[in-house]
């Protein structure tokens, strides 16, 4: 199978759309329409101001943290971003650091059962 480099924000590779969408209605037709890195953002960020606290600066840290995870995420996997419990992983193992952050952003690109039994041991 050929595997297309691609920007994972306005990817078009057979993978897509993932299931990260939302149904559009204009009174003719339902279609789905892809959730950007942005939107995605926004869903997370009550999550990432209580793990992260209120700082604009860290917030925009963690932000392009999780866009470089979306994109190898994409590079290794062929899927737009990673699962939303791996997302949840990495942010219980970060701990509240940005240190912490990358840290666990690489293990769940390199090996997400690791991610997976390092969460659990902090659950």
């Amino acid at each position: 199978m050929l595997r297309l480099r691609c920007n994972a924000s306005r990817c078009t590779c057979e993978h897509w759309p993932r299931p990260r969408a939302r149904s559009v209605t204009d009174g003719r037709h339902d279609a789905q329409v892809a959730v950007g890195r942005t939107e995605r953002l926004e869903v997370l960020r009550p999550r990432l101001v209580a793990t992260f606290g209120r700082s604009a600066a860290t917030l925009r840290i963690v932000g392009d943290a999780l866009a470089l995870l979306e994109m190898a995420w994409h590079d290794c996997y062929g899927e737009v971003t990673p699962p939303d419990d791996v997302i949840d992983d990495v942010l219980l193992c970060s701990q509240g650091t940005l240190d912490g952050l990358i840290t666990a952003a690489h293990l769940a690109v390199v090996d997400r059962r690791d991610l997976s039994v390092w969460a659990k041991s902090l659950r």
